[in-house]
Formats: C-alpha cells, sequence, structure tokens
C-alpha cells in the first residue's frame, strides 16, 4: 500500500507534465485531445546505477623492453659441384722492342746474281732519327740469243735524317743512283754479216745516274685553328750514257686552318726542268709548271665535303693556264662502316726525262718530253671494312688526257729503242680493292683493275695493259718460318712496230704471268736465311717488244741486325 501511494505521487507530479506536453503539442498542431486512464496502475521505478570505478589515466610512452635471442647452432649438411671456367685474358703491353743500329742482307741467284744491302740507323730519341744505307743488285743475264743475255745493275746510296723542333719537325735527305741496262732487244735481221765483231756489248750499254736530294720543313699542331704549314724542297740531276741530262727543282706549300666549323686550305708549286739532249746546245728544253690551288672541308657527322679549283699554268716558250674544278665528298654510312665517296678533279702532270726512263729503260737519249693535260677526271665509289681485319675499295673513273704518252719502237739502228708518242684519249677505269690482316699470321692484298682507251688517232694505247692483277699475300706457316707470295697479270698489250717499208705493224705482246715465292726462316729476331723464286712458272714474256724477261731465278741467302 505504501509503494502505491510512493508511485501515485510520482505519476502524480509527471502527469501534468506530460499533460502540458500534449497540450503544447496540440496547440501546436491544433488539435485537442484527451487521455482517460481506467483501471489499476503500478508504476515503479528501477534504482540509479551509479559507477563506482575511479578514471584510470593511460601512459602512452612506448616502452623499451630488453628482448635477449638465443641463437642454438645447428649444421645443415649441403652438397655442391665444383665447375671449371677458362682463365682469363690478360692485356699486358710489351716493351717496345729493341732496336739495332745496323741491318745487312745478303745473297746470290741463279745467272749470277748477287743482291746486298747495308743499313745503319740511330736509335729512339725524342730529338731526331739519321740513318743511311746502300744496297746493290745486279745480274749477268738469263736471255739467250742476245748480246749481254739482257744483263742488268741496280746500285743506290743515300742518307736521310729528320729532327724535332718542338711543333716543327725538319726532314731530309740525298741520295746517288746507278742503273745500268742493254738496248738487247735489236732486230737481229738489221746486223749486217762480218760486222757482228764491231756490233759489240758496250755498244748498246746505258746508264742512268741520278744524284737527288729533298728538304720538309712542317708544322705538327694539335690545334687545327692554329696556321699548319709544309714548306717543301727537291732537286736532282739525271745523266745518261749519252750525255743527256736533266735537272729539276721543286718547291711547295701547303697552308691550312679552321675557322668556325671548316678547314681552308692552300697549295701553292713551281716545278722547273731543264734538259740538255747529247752534246749539242740547241737541243735544250726548259719548261715550268706551277699551281695555285685554294680549298675548304667542310665535315658533320655524316659527311665531309672538300671544295676548292686548281689553277696550273704551263710556261715554256709560251705561257697557258688551266683551271680545274676541285671537289669530293664522303658519306658516312651505316656506323662509319661503309663510306660511298664521289669527286672530280683535273691536272697538269709532268713527264720527264726521268719519269720515262723509270717506266722503260729503253728509251731513246733524244726524246720527246710533252706534260700531259688531264682536262677532268670525275670518280666516285665505295669503301668500307668488312670487319676490323678486313677492308675494301670499289671505284669507277672517267677522265679525258689531252697528250697521253706511249712508247713505240724507233725506226733507226737496231730498232732496238723506243721513242716517245702523244695522242688525245679517254680513259675509264675501274678497280677494286681488298685485304685482309690476321694479326701477325696472315696478311692479304688484292687489286684488280681495268681500262678501256678511246683515242683519237692512234689504234690502240701501246704497251698500256687493258687489265691488272696483282696478289700479295703473307703466311706465318709455323713459328719463325713464314711464307710470301707476289702474283702479277697483265693482259691485252699491243706493241706498234715499224717495218722495213715504213708502215707499221699491230703486235700483241701477249700476258704477262709472273708468280714470286719466298720462304724466311727466322732464327731469332737478329738472324734470318731466305729463299726466293723468280718467275717460278718460267714464262719468258716480253716486257716491251723484242725485250724477254729471265725465266726461273732461285736465290736466297740470310739477313742480320746488329
Amino acid at each position: 500500500m505504501r509503494a502505491i501511494k510512493k508511485y501515485s505521487v510520482l505519476a502524480g507530479l509527471l502527469l501534468p507534465a506530460m499533460g502540458f506536453a500534449q497540450q503544447r503539442d496540440n496547440e501546436g498542431s491544433g488539435i485537442t485531445q484527451e487521455v482517460i486512464t481506467i483501471g489499476n496502475r503500478d508504476i515503479k521505478l528501477r534504482d540509479a546505477y551509479r559507477i563506482s570505478g575511479q578514471p584510470q589515466l593511460f601512459d602512452t610512452a612506448i616502452v623499451k623492453s630488453n628482448v635477449k635471442y638465443e641463437i642454438k647452432p645447428a649444421q645443415i649438411a649441403t652438397k655442391y659441384a665444383v665447375d671449371t671456367i677458362e682463365a682469363a685474358n690478360l692485356r699486358i703491353v710489351e716493351p717496345l722492342p729493341k732496336l739495332y743500329h745496323f741491318y745487312v742482307k745478303g745473297g746470290v741467284g741463279m745467272y749470277t746474281s748477287p743482291i746486298g744491302e747495308l743499313y745503319y740507323n740511330s736509335l729512339r730519341s725524342r730529338k731526331g732519327v739519321f740513318g743511311f744505307g746502300a744496297k746493290h743488285y745486279s745480274s749477268a743475264g738469263g736471255v739467250n740469243g742476245v748480246l749481254s743475255n739482257g744483263a742488268f745493275s741496280q746500285n743506290q746510296a743515300q742518307m736521310w735524317g729528320k729532327t724535332f723542333l718542338g711543333k716543327h719537325g725538319l726532314i731530309g735527305g740525298v741520295s746517288y743512283d746507278r742503273n745500268t741496262n742493254y738496248f738487247y732487244g735489236y732486230d737481229k735481221s738489221l746486223v749486217i754479216p762480218g760486222t757482228e765483231n764491231g756490233f759489240k756489248k758496250d755498244s748498246i750499254q746505258q746508264r742512268f745516274e741520278t744524284i737527288s736530294g729533298d728538304l720538309k720543313f712542317e708544322s705538327y699542331y694539335d690545334n687545327l685553328k692554329k696556321l699548319n704549314h709544309v714548306t717543301e724542297l727537291s732537286y736532282y740531276n739525271l745523266s745518261d750514257h749519252y750525255r743527256t741530262a736533266e735537272q729539276n727543282i721543286k718547291f711547295g706549300l701547303g697552308l691550312s686552318k679552321a675557322i668556325n666549323n671548316e678547314l681552308f686550305g692552300l697549295r701553292v708549286a713551281v716545278d722547273n726542268n731543264h734538259v740538255k739532249f747529247g752534246d749539242t746546245l740547241v737541243a735544250r728544253r726548259n719548261n715550268a709548271i706551277f699551281n695555285f690551288s685554294p680549298s675548304v672541308t667542310t665535315s658533320k657527322e655524316k659527311y665531309k665535303l672538300k671544295v676548292g679549283l686548281s689553277v696550273f699554268g704551263q710556261a715554256e716558250k709560251s705561257t697557258k693556264f688551266y683551271f680545274f674544278p676541285e671537289a669530293e665528298f664522303n658519306y658516312y654510312l651505316v656506323d662509319n662502316v661503309i663510306m660511298p665517296y664521289a669527286g672530280v678533279s683535273g691536272s697538269v702532270q709532268r713527264n720527264s726525262f726521268r719519269s720515262a726512263s723509270t717506266v722503260n729503260p729503253y728509251i731513246n737519249s733524244n726524246l720527246n718530253l710533252l706534260n700531259s693535260i688531264e682536262k677532268y677526271k670525275v670518280y666516285a665509289g665505295i669503301r668500307g671494312n668488312f670487319s676490323a681485319s678486313s677492308s675494301f675499295n670499289l671505284a669507277v673513273s672517267q677522265s679525258k688526257v689531252e697528250q697521253l704518252q706511249m712508247f713505240v719502237n724507233d725506226t733507226l739502228g737496231y730498232r732496238n729503242r723506243f721513242d716517245a708518242i702523244y695522242d688525245n684519249a679517254s680513259i675509264t677505269h675501274l678497280t677494286g680493292e681488298l685485304s685482309f690482316h690476321l694479326s701477325q699470321k696472315f696478311q692479304l692484298l688484292t687489286k684488280a683493275e681495268y681500262f678501256i682507251y678511246k683515242l683519237d688517232s692512234l689504234p690502240r694505247a701501246f704497251n698500256l695493259p687493258t687489265a691488272k692483277l696483282t696478289v700479295n699475300g703473307k703466311y706465318n706457316l709455323v713459328d719463325k718460318l713464314y711464307i710470301t707470295a707476289d702474283f702479277f697479270v697483265e693482259s691485252n698489250r699491243f706493241a706498234w712496230v715499224p717495218q722495213l717499208d715504213n708502215t707499221y705493224q699491230l703486235v700483241n705482246l701477249g700476258e704477262i704471268v709472273d708468280l714470286n715465292l719466298g720462304v724466311e726462316y727466322r732464327y731469332t729476331k737478329r738472324l734470318s736465311a731466305f729463299l726466293n723464286f723468280n718467275n717460278l712458272a718460267a714464262q719468258k714474256y716480253q716486257k716491251y717488244y723484242r725485250y724477254n724477261v729471265q725465266g726461273l731465278n732461285v736465290f736466297g741467302g740470310f739477313t742480320f741486325s746488329f
């Protein structure tokens, strides 16, 4: 009962508040509501719950605990297989080979053919070098059925030197040459019977003596923007057995300097030649050639272009000038491995008594000398490398030459000498070169050439081959044993031979096929022995009309350095 009263009092207190709230709600909504309660109602209140615990403070600081690790030793069985590897190749830079002052070569061959060489050279020096040398090679003949048997003698003595002057160098030398030949290619039918005793060896002898010297002063600047220069001076005096004498002096100056990305160059040259034929005072010829050639070269990553102009002057009885364009273009293709190129040029070429006697030692002493004018030469080609040890070059050129020099048999005496003859020619030249260099074990050089001559007046280019092939090889067969080989082929050579009725006949000289083989055994680096086989196929071909060469010639000897 007491509880009912208690809750009744509480309800009495709450009901007015509820009613007031409903009334406020009804007033807000505009609705009037009346609540009537019927029956008994037991209203209880739950006891209040009070948190008795005290608030706790949590520290967020991290306390480092002292952790101890224990490692328990345990052995695990492992299996492995050992594999071999190649030893590493170490590139050791070897010291420079030792040099010796003297080099001697001596030997003898068939047909009484002695050979000898002696050279002296100073050792390595930063100041310069100096040396001298002499050599001799001769033969008693080997060409049967002719006077002198085709004997010859070649001798040379020379001195040279070079000194370094800071960024400059001075180079010079002098030499003396004495070569003897015989005009053994005579027409036997012209030897009058009964006069054979008067037709002796001395009557067909020819001897050339040459004294020459040269001097060059040049710069070695690393910086192309400096004025690099080279100055050259040379002189020679040539005389023969019949008192023909030739003197020649040349002067040349070359300048080059880089400005921005271009390299500018200039070449100036003077070539003066004087010839006195025999003992006569009137048979003289003085001819001078001078040249002035400016040029500019520009280079980029993929190409190089050079353009210029060559001005030539020729002075004899009168002065003539010639102007030739100069240009060359190189393009670097495929990472500089393959390089196509093309160009155009022209020049005046000296035909001297010395150059003629070098090509043909059986010329007349009273020789008609005219210079050749190369009006133009247009060429193109491609060169490059197959690998680090091989290279190639293929080229074609077309040129127009005025006064191309050729040789024909003379019409006097025994017709055993040659005169110079000239004609204008258009020349097409095809060439191919291939080389292999496999360290010191094997080396091979090959070159093939083909010529097409179109002359204005003459039927052929006399004594000039149409096709040429050259092969040079060197092979290290075993340690200390070296083999060398040279192979030459020349074809389509024709001679213009005078007849007794004052006509000329075109004669095919046949092919030149010459194979030379050499074997060298190097006992030490200073001492070696050699054995050479010349004209191994024993081909007695005609170098010139009626001038047969020796057959097989075998000679051997030794070399020694000390």
